[in-house]
């Protein structure tokens, strides 16, 4: 019963409601209520009820839009969370219903950077002050991935690691997207200060980057706190090129020189040969 019910219709209501019918009022007595309700009108009793139902279904349409309109903001909220968690394709699909099964990509573009110095840098500075530094550093490269067709797949660390044509493919401009993300990374980096206690060591962050095209395997790994995962020997070999490659240079594969040379954008020197232990099918 609604709070603002007149207290003289709660009285009649429980009266009407009383086990001793004895105690039950006429309907005379309810009709004489009623009226007291509207005095100087000429409304039956049955008009009276019937214009307070139209009330209280007019107010309950109100409050049923209003928890609706509440209901619509909560699901955004939730979508956008579960964005940064899964990509916006996985986390339709995983509305309607459907399954998110493994899915094979014949050509993307993966990146890892780190910090060369990240160790030594934790072994010399204060904990607050190296979680100060990873913030500045990655909502910098945030901010970049935004302006490009590239997907963050994770951060673990100092290591950061993006790829683009998947979920969504994109022919064979993933080695573009990346090529161009990451210069924007180490341009990034050294607009990022180091923390106070290593100032005397290097003034800014000095990133290195690898790069690798090739086929992969992407799925959502696990049910608790899921995870959007990258499988095959291209992610390996991606990680290989980062960890054997040099601060502020970006090492990529042949693959990935062969995607870039016909753009004509990249200066692309070569390193020479160097060996590198690569396994198959290994998770990134």
């Amino acid at each position: 019963m609604p709070e603002h019910t007149p207290p003289e219709i709660v009285r009649l209501i429980k009266r009407c409601w009383s086990f001793n019918p004895a105690n039950r009022p006429t309907i005379g007595q309810i009709s004489s209520t009623l009226n007291h309700l509207h005095p100087g009108t000429n409304i039956s009793v049955a008009e009276g009820i019937l214009r307070r139902l139209e009330h209280y279904n007019t107010e309950l349409e109100a409050t049923v839009a209003a928890r609706k309109d509440a209901l619509h903001v909560e699901m955004a909220k939730v979508d956008a969370l579960l964005s940064n968690v899964l990509p916006k394709s996985i986390v339709q699909e995983l509305r309607n219903g459907q399954a998110a099964i493994p899915d094979y990509f014949s050509a993307v573009t993966v990146l890892f950077s780190d910090i060369p110095a990240f160790n030594d840098m934790v072994a010399k500075c204060m904990p607050f002050a190296i979680v100060d530094l990873l913030h500045r550093l990655y909502s910098k490269m945030d901010e970049v991935i935004e302006r490009h067709d590239v997907y963050k797949v994770e951060t673990i660390k100092d290591s950061y690691m993006v790829a683009s044509g998947l979920p969504i493919r994109n022919d064979d401009r993933h080695a573009e997207e990346i090529a161009k993300v990451a210069l924007l990374f180490l341009t990034a980096s050294t607009e990022v200060h180091s923390p106070t206690e290593y100032q005397h060591h290097c003034t800014t962050v000095r990133l290195r980057i690898g790069m690798n095209s090739g086929p992969c395997v992407a799925a959502v790994i696990g049910q608790k706190q899921p995870r959007y995962c990258l499988v095959g020997d291209t992610v390996n070999t991606a990680s290989r090129m980062e960890t054997n490659g040099e601060e502020l240079k970006i090492h990529i594969t042949e693959s990935t020189k062969r995607l870039l040379d016909p753009t004509s954008m990249f200066l692309i020197e070569a390193r020479g040969l160097i060996t590198i232990k690569v396994r198959f099918c290994s998770m990134a």
